[in-house]
């Protein structure tokens, strides 16, 4: 028998640091998955409330023989040429034979000092709408400043994506959306 040595086993302090090290960098290389997995389950979601709101759209249009049209008062609308811009509320399908044409939840509502009621994305950005006011049969391109370029649609829906932003060329056009914008043509 050993003098001094215990028969008890314990892990000493340099292999438990070695396991926590090697725990970190586990760490680290999954956080990169998850966050990539969960921008990319936010993009799906997004693009299916695009899709739900361009049904939306149509299904009012059957019903009522016009687009749902937003007031001052309850969304923040402008006049553009040919088009009304705004961002998409709670109350834009209000009507009064009480039909349903948009079920949203609380999560996806934004109300606050600036957006009150406001549907947005999940990175809480309001979803834009681009109408074809004068009924022509199509839109100018929400991501151009001139109308040369149109869509074949009677409106445009988009969300801003995950930056926020759109790309921009040199003269003020977007030459093209980010690849993180939900869009419904």
């Amino acid at each position: 028998m050993q003098a001094g040595r215990s028969n008890k086993q314990s892990f000493t302090l340099i292999e438990m640091l070695v396991v926590m090290v090697i725990i970190l960098i586990l760490a680290g290389l999954l956080l990169p998955v998850v966050q990539m997995a969960k921008n990319s389950a936010d993009q799906a979601r997004a693009k299916e409330t695009v899709n739900q709101l361009a049904a939306a759209f149509r299904a009012y249009s059957v019903e009522f023989s016009r687009w749902p049209t937003p007031t001052v008062t309850t969304n923040l609308a402008y006049s553009a040429p040919g088009a009304l811009d705004f961002c998409i509320t709670t109350n834009l399908f209000a009507n009064s034979s009480g039909i349903t044409f948009f079920d949203f939840s609380t999560k996806d509502v934004l109300s606050n000092a600036v957006y009150n009621g406001f549907i947005v994305d999940p990175w809480k950005n309001p979803y834009f709408c681009r109408l074809d006011a004068n009924y022509t049969g199509s839109v100018s391109d929400p991501f151009y400043n001139n109308s040369v370029h149109m869509l074949p649609v009677g409106f445009a829906i988009w969300s801003m994506g995950n930056d926020g932003t759109m790309s921009v060329n040199a003269n003020g056009d977007a030459a093209q959306f980010n690849k993180d914008n939900p869009k419904s043509w």
